[in-house]
């Protein structure tokens, strides 16, 4: 039985190991630092749960994290070692250091939450809080940046908000989202709202009769059922993340509107069962849109426009003719458009309409499976006239076509489409 025992026990170890190289905290700012801040930062950190008294497993185990972060390969019982090792020269370069980065608010954090994680009695903390003291952060610092690892360990947003209330001069605009997105499980709104971060957590936290104006906004692993269109304004960055929308309450809306955005990044996404609604991305003003590894299916779409018009059923763009549209690896399917204003005879010798976007795109590796368009002639349900491919396409024809795989669909951006007197080659009015 104790050969089965040191096997399992061996087993575990290396499980323990895998867990730090699968949940990892990266930080750009400590990833960033040169190899001997490193190795003072890591011994540093050991220091503080080594005095007077012995490391826990959960201690253990966050500092595993963060090395794996920081992309340090040696294993922690070698820096456990070398942390008696440390002279008065390290530590004198350790403190000028930090003394002028600040790195020594992410220092101050990992030190309060191992802390907390361990059998820590007055020395523990007298030893913490005099050398931050010397590394330059006051009382003030101190109890903000302890607020901030009570809310990262306690996944306690108002921790959090109360931490930006009382912010020191010395940690403000510190980005603290790689510990939110280590640890959180909900919504953060930091800094004045210039940072919003929503994580696995469902649409009840979002406000659908409000303009999120903040300077970067993120939502992450969040099943999302639209009750109203989520409208956005002057953002620098929006990005949706590994995100649901699964289905839509509100009828004839236009699901996510966009207004003067720098960046817009969609990331592993799905888009599915949305139905009768005008597009699901309304953008004006905005300079790029990243479109990634999503996937749009089952959906039903209701435009205002007569059949030709430029479309964009999926990204329509309204201003900034010179946005920068990025379509790749991403899936199509299913999904059926129609106009609800009378299609006019005329216009079946106009310009084609493009389906997915009303803007030149860059789409690579990408799948289109059974889209459709219908027109409406008349009154009645059976006035409507699904369009063939002359008629309508997927892209405006100066879209890039990169690999991408077509079935049952219109053509892609095909220049052999319905025109009236001029050869659609040569006319560039308005069209992309």
């Amino acid at each position: 039985m104790s050969e089965i025992n040191d096997k399992i026990l061996k087993m575990r170890l290396k499980i323990k190991d895998m867990k730090a190289q699968v949940y990892p905290i990266v930080n750009p700012e400590l990833l960033g630092l040169d190899e001997y801040i490193k190795s003072l930062y890591i011994k540093l950190l050991c220091t503080i749960i080594l005095y007077e008294n012995d490391p826990l497993e959960m201690q253990v185990l966050y500092l595993k994290r963060i090395m794996q972060g920081m992309d340090i390969e040696d294993p922690i019982e070698e820096y456990m070692k070398k942390a008696l090792e440390l002279s008065e020269v390290d530590i004198e370069d350790f403190i000028l250091f930090m003394k002028k980065d600040i790195v020594k608010c992410y220092f101050a954090v990992d030190g309060i939450i191992l802390l907390v994680m361990g059998n820590h009695d007055y020395r523990n903390i007298e030893y913490l809080a005099e050398l931050l003291e010397v590394c330059g952060l006051d009382k003030n610092d101190l109890n903000s940046l302890s607020l901030i690892a009570i809310s990262i360990l306690q996944q306690k947003s108002d921790c959090y908000e109360k931490a930006q209330k009382c912010i020191g001069h010395n940690v403000m605009g510190t980005d603290f989202s790689p510990y939110i997105k280590s640890f959180f499980d909900s919504g953060i709104v930091s800094d004045n709202e210039k940072y919003i971060y929503y994580r696995n957590m469902t649409n009840k936290g979002l406000n659908p009769k409000r303009i999120y104006e903040s300077n970067k906004i993120i939502f992450e692993n969040m099943e999302i059922c639209l009750e109203d269109s989520l409208s956005f304004n002057k953002c620098e960055e929006l990005n949706f993340v590994n995100c649901k929308f699964v289905k839509n309450v509100k009828e004839d809306i236009s699901c996510i509107i966009v207004n003067g955005c720098k960046n817009i990044r969609i990331e592993k996404c799905s888009f599915t069962n949305l139905n009768n609604i005008h597009d699901i991305f309304k953008l004006e003003n905005c300079e790029e849109v990243f479109f990634q590894d999503s996937l749009v299916q089952n959906c039903n779409f209701i435009k205002d426009v007569c059949g030709n018009e430029k479309i964009g059923l999926i990204i329509q763009i309204d201003g900034n003719e010179k946005i920068k549209i990025s379509i790749i690896n991403s899936k199509f399917q299913n999904l059926t458009g129609s106009s609800k204003v009378k299609y006019y005879r005329p216009s079946f010798y106009a310009r084609p309409g493009s389906i997915i976007t009303n803007k030149k795109s860059y789409v690579s590796n990408c799948e289109f499976d059974n889209i459709e368009y219908y027109a409406y002639l008349g009154t009645r349900q059976q006035d409507y006239l699904k369009l063939e491919k002359g008629r309508m396409r997927l892209f405006t024809r100066k879209t890039e076509n990169i690999d991408n795989k077509i079935n049952n669909s219109p053509e892609f951006n095909s220049k052999d489409c319905y025109h009236a007197k001029d050869d659609w080659e040569d006319d560039d009015r308005g069209d992309d």
